[in-house]
């Protein structure tokens, strides 16, 4: 029996963490083990599984309902694993855990967790775990969550009995209300679900003018390699990332893919509430022939069509001015991927989250270097959009920037 099929028994057979079968939550205190100072239980180191990051990407679905069974330790593992790796673009990031008979907070050095509360906390029925993250900013959380998002469903090795995810709203409130870990600033239900689309690298990103070539779905990196190997820093060397690798950290961070959502849209790479996708047409690509926008629909702006283009916005190098308009951007960087949302909230900061962690996923997966920018003040926000010369209804929540390693 190989690895895969023996998670896939675990699944099957019901060994791991218990099903929950209440939303019921005593609050208890934890004991007498103050938190930091002991382990109450030690994961299993993290997995390999073999999908590139790309074909996770590409892969990846939501699902809100229909949970059932459980899940193998090992998922827990790796999910908290991938928060934890991900890097911490805000100041402070704690990520706690509920189980279906306690909560825990998660500690990412010693790969454990610490007993926080006792109590079934879950927000419904059917779940495994639900993983919640305390941040100071919100795109931080964003940021996390699609790692974790995304480690759980490279576990897949079907299109039945297997993990299924849900970024979700009603979780993070009744998280806020019953795991007394103050204000959850987002969490993610994980379950087992009967049926998935499952892992694909069909291709449905294709630029109808020429103006980027394919993505692949397809790479050399694996999901996991990328995230233990991050290449995180905010110096870069001179050299400008090809068109090529510019499309791929496009296409990466808020592509097409070939599912649909809910609602009939095409689908991305990142998740949105309520299919909304947020920073549709608001994604702005800074290099030194000038600034560009992202474009995912095709012309006229059909939410149910797929494109994969970008178009001038403004002429000429603006990364100067961009620079200028928040200094605590790095300044050698070639390339600048500028998210903008139509008004500043928790779900629309979230998806810029989203879409940057797919960014620093493929820039490591293409051998480049990437840095996070966020939590931006009016005055920031408005000189930015001053410096690109964009619409001033495109509101910046996140600045990726771009390049080979200085």
């Amino acid at each position: 029996m190989d690895r895969r099929q023996f998670i896939n028994f675990l699944a099957n057979t019901g060994a791991g963490f218990l099903l929950a079968t209440s939303s019921s939550c005593t609050i208890k205190p934890a004991g007498e083990v103050p938190e930091g100072e002991a382990l109450d239980k030690k994961l299993p180191p993290f997995l390999n599984n073999p999908f590139a990051t790309e074909t996770v990407l590409n892969s990846r679905m939501t699902y809100h309902s229909g949970f059932t069974g459980t899940l193998p330790d090992q998922v827990l593992s790796n999910v908290l694993w991938a928060m934890g790796r991900a890097p911490l673009a805000g100041a402070s990031r704690t990520i706690f855990v509920a189980l279906p008979t306690d909560i825990y907070r998660y500690d990412p050095t010693r790969h454990g967790l610490i007993h926080h509360f006792e109590g079934n906390c879950l927000s419904m029925p059917g779940l495994s775990f639900e993983v919640g993250l305390v941040c100071d900013v919100a795109e931080d959380a964003g940021i996390a969550s699609h790692f974790g998002l995304l480690a759980a469903t490279a576990f897949w090795s079907g299109t039945s009995n297997q993990p299924g995810t849900c970024p979700s709203t009603s979780a993070r409130i009744n998280a806020t209300s019953t795991w007394n870990a103050g204000t959850i600033t987002f969490a993610n239900s994980f379950g087992l679900i009967p049926n998935v689309r499952g892992i694909t690298t069909e291709l449905v990103a294709a630029a109808s003018d020429g103006s980027l070539p394919n993505p692949n779905t397809s790479g050399s990196i694996g999901l996991e390699e990328a995230m233990a190997n991050m290449n995180y820093d905010n110096r870069f060397a001179s050299q400008e990332p090809s068109i090529g690798q510019i499309s791929q950290i496009a296409w990466a961070s808020y592509g097409n893919t070939p599912h649909a959502a809910v609602n009939g849209k095409a689908a991305l790479t990142t998740p949105s509430s309520r299919g909304s996708y947020y920073l549709t047409s608001r994604i702005y690509i800074v290099r030194p022939i000038g600034t560009e926008r992202y474009l995912i629909r095709r012309p006229g702006g059909d939410e149910k069509t797929r494109d994969h283009r970008i178009e001038r916005v403004t002429e000429g190098d603006r990364r100067p001015q961009l620079r200028t308009a928040v200094d605590r951007l790095p300044t050698t960087a070639p390339v600048y991927f500028v998210y903008c949302v139509p008004t500043l909230g928790l779900v629309q900061q979230l998806e810029g989250g989203f879409a940057g962690a797919g960014a620093l996923l493929q820039a490591t997966s293409l051998r480049l270097r990437s840095y996070l920018t966020t939590g931006f003040s009016d005055a920031e926000r408005s000189a930015i959009i001053t410096a690109l010369g964009i619409p001033t209804t495109d509101l910046p929540v996140l600045i990726g920037s771009i390049g080979l390693p200085g």
